[in-house]
């Protein structure tokens, strides 16, 4: 309807070989569909595929002449298995052939392709991090070969109050297996959620980008590859020095569009590379492109009112509040988007007041709010009855999906603040303070700049590729939380050392003075040697160590003493707002890392044996589960199967863990040589008690 109501081609849409069922896939086929395989890589398909087929040639062999000669029986079974393998691998290959051949020709002719990148569906309601680049491939293959002149990119979002399949996630969520498509199952569904409220759908289309332009802006940061490219030889009007992508005049006037941009306006043909010393992109850069299309449209997402509801009940009211204390937070954060301070690119796709927005949200999803049975549901009365109403999240046990469907829609929003989530749940672990004790801390909290930086890193680094797009390919990430540090500092929720100067009184600073001569270096000792001993600049930031011929004892000093003024920043704590939108943040990552390092205990038991990887997946969840039941977790939404997927995945690609496959065909998972040994396994879980709220 949006393409129709600006002028726009229907475009053609990769679907997966699932949907093709009987009568529904020659429909869907029929408004624009391209069935493709799900997966690039053909040796599980065809193991199943030769077993099948040679099943089938023996079975009509022994028919055709029930007693075969001895040749005929002496015949090895892997000369049958190959010979299909053989020919498997060539249908395969022609079928690339034809779908590169068909998307070229149908970009040639100037129709819209649609890809939804993630790949499956998002269990988790935010991006899938890992995006599936095989289109992207075919198409940048089709440009090295100059078939095509340019392709534009236009990220898309699609933001739903509610989506129609969210109760199919129930099942995957609590770890039982996943229902397969089918016709009948299809039908059944379409006459299920009819009468079923969904709300309202928002479509968000964001800033087209050439992709020449940004291969060459890619290419342009990654050193090793510049004697591969030939796309530099024309990226000076592609890419400016800092290497970021410079639209060209012609692409210019796209930006001032308010509404879908006119393709046809777009000339690109200046961008062909010369036809000598042609060479394959690398497919670094490939993936790059594809998670760098997907950030853009995780930017251009709205947040619907669902979405915000859920976000304050679980970040900010997890354990309850009164109605009218639940409005005014949904109002504050609310006028924070709308203002753009606090939160930068986030934009809201609905419109109203607080009350009505969680009046809304109730009508919706009535079965996630906790009421009290004399109030029955929630009503819009006057202020004194509201504020005498408490009302909490369900989070029992006993109604666990509750928890994860609240858990689900709140990620919406809080896959945009992932940036600002680490860079708290940094702050915090460096300030030493955990979720119970930061809303009682009034005093002033000094850490080191440099450290926390330091710990971004590290959060990155266990969180980029499994749970949050975090830092666009073409940014680095010192360079993000550095601009991210500057943005705390002008939302006064942190402070440098000169304006924390200025707030302390005389006598505070009359008292550091008097602590620091106290506990000043003395270089001329007898013995040559300094009273205070450190190895290194960096262990002055610490603890230092008072030593003597006699005794060595630690001595614990001022933490304003122990940091360097310079690398000094203060957690502006005293102020409750600025104290409580940082607890916001760090709750974001808390069933996350909660998750990760009670999955981490769980490698112990790889210290023995290997065991099969479905094995250890259902072992690792049902110890969430267990801790779930004896109360022993603090985010109920840590026990969702998918962290626990998650998780392994992550262990597996930082090299903790390594799978094989066995004798008997099963996929095992065992310990990397380096972590069989108890205290270096013990010092990776450490990594995440660190973190842990």
């Amino acid at each position: 309807m949006v393409l129709w109501q600006y002028g726009l081609k229907w475009p053609h849409i990769i679907a997966g070989n699932n949907l093709k069922l009987p009568g529904l896939g020659g429909l869907l086929a029929r408004m624009g569909a391209i069935f493709i395989h799900r997966s690039s890589s053909v040796s599980v398909p065809l193991k199943a595929q030769s077993a099948r087929k040679s099943f089938i040639r023996r079975l009509l062999s022994r028919r055709r002449n029930r007693n075969p000669s001895q040749a005929e029986r002496e015949q090895p079974v892997e000369d049958s298995d190959a010979r299909v393998r053989r020919e498997s691998i060539a249908k395969y290959n022609c079928y690339v052939t034809v779908l590169k051949a068909y998307i070229e020709e149908m970009l040639k002719l100037g129709w819209p392709l649609e890809v939804f990148i993630e790949g499956g569906r998002s269990r988790l309601g935010k991006p899938i991090a890992d995006p599936k680049f095989g289109i992207i491939s075919t198409i940048m293959e089709s440009l090295d070969s100059n078939v095509l002149d340019d392709v534009l990119i236009v990220p898309v979002a699609i933001s739903y109050d509610k989506v129609m399949d969210i109760t199919g996630f129930h099942r995957e969520w609590q770890g039982l297996p996943k229902q397969s498509e089918s016709f009948w199952g299809t039908i059944k569904g379409v006459f299920k959620q009819l009468n079923v409220r969904y709300g309202t759908v928002r479509v968000t289309f964001g800033q087209p980008f050439s992709t020449r332009q940004m291969v060459a802006s890619l290419l342009s940061r990654e050193p090793k590859m510049k004697s591969e490219s030939v796309y530099l030889e024309n990226s000076k009007e592609c890419a400016n020095e800092t290497g970021d992508v410079v639209l060209s005049e012609t692409n210019t006037s796209l930006s001032s569009q308010l509404s879908i941009p006119d393709f046809k306006s777009v000339d690109s043909s200046h961008y062909l590379r010369n036809q000598g010393n042609m060479r394959p992109t690398p497919k670094a850069v490939v993936a790059k492109l594809a998670v760098h299309s997907l950030f853009l449209a995780q930017k251009s997402c709205s947040i619907m009112s669902t979405h915000l509801v859920a976000f304050v009940l679980l970040n900010r009211h997890r354990k309850g509040t009164s109605v009218a204390l639940l409005v005014q937070s949904i109002a504050s954060l609310m006028l924070d988007i709308q203002r753009g301070v606090l939160y930068r690119s986030v934009s809201l796709g609905f419109t109203g007041t607080a009350e009505q927005v969680l009046l809304y949200f109730n009508y919706l999803f009535p079965n996630l709010i906790r009421v009290p049975p004399e109030v029955g549901s929630l009503k819009s009365t006057n202020r004194e009855f509201w504020e005498t109403i408490a009302i909490k999240p369900k989070l029992c046990n006993s109604d666990i999906v509750s928890c994860f469907e609240l858990s689900y829609l709140s990620n919406h929003l809080s896959c945009r603040l992932a940036g600002e989530a680490i860079l708290s749940t940094a702050l915090f672990s460096e300030a030493g303070v955990t979720y119970e004790t930061v809303l009682s801390n009034n005093v002033n909290v000094f850490v080191s700049r440099s450290n926390v930086l330091e710990k971004c890193a590290d959060l990155v680094m266990l969180l980029d590729t499994a749970e949050f797009l975090i830092i666009p390919p073409c940014q680095d990430c010192n360079d993000f939380f550095e601009d991210l540090f500057c943005h705390f500092e002008s939302c006064n929720l942190v402070h440098k050392e000169k304006e924390v100067d200025s707030l302390l009184s005389k006598n505070e600073r009359e008292m550091q003075e008097r602590i620091a001569a106290e506990y000043e270096f003395n270089v001329d000792s007898s013995d040559g040697e300094s009273d205070f001993l450190y190895s290194s600049e960096d262990d002055f930031i610490g603890e230092i160590v008072v030593s003597s011929k006699q005794t060595t004892k630690s001595t614990s000093v001022s933490k304003t003493l122990q940091i360097q003024k310079e690398d000094r920043i203060y957690i502006n704590f005293e102020d409750e707002d600025s104290k409580a939108k940082l607890q916001m943040f760090a709750t974001i990552l808390g069933p996350i890392m909660e998750c990760y390092w009670l999955v981490s205990m769980k490698l112990n038991s790889l210290l023995h044996q290997d065991l099969a990887y479905d094995l250890f997946l259902k072992q690792c969840h049902a110890h969430l589960k267990e801790r779930l039941n004896e109360n022993l977790v603090k985010f109920e939404e840590a026990a969702c199967f998918e962290y626990v997927k998650n998780a392994l995945k992550l262990f597996i690609s930082i090299c903790v863990l390594r799978t094989y496959i066995a004798p008997n065909a099963l996929n095992y998972v065992t310990l990397a040589d380096h972590y069989k040994d108890f205290d270096q396994l013990s010092e990776f879980q450490n990594l995440f008690v660190q973190f842990k709220l």
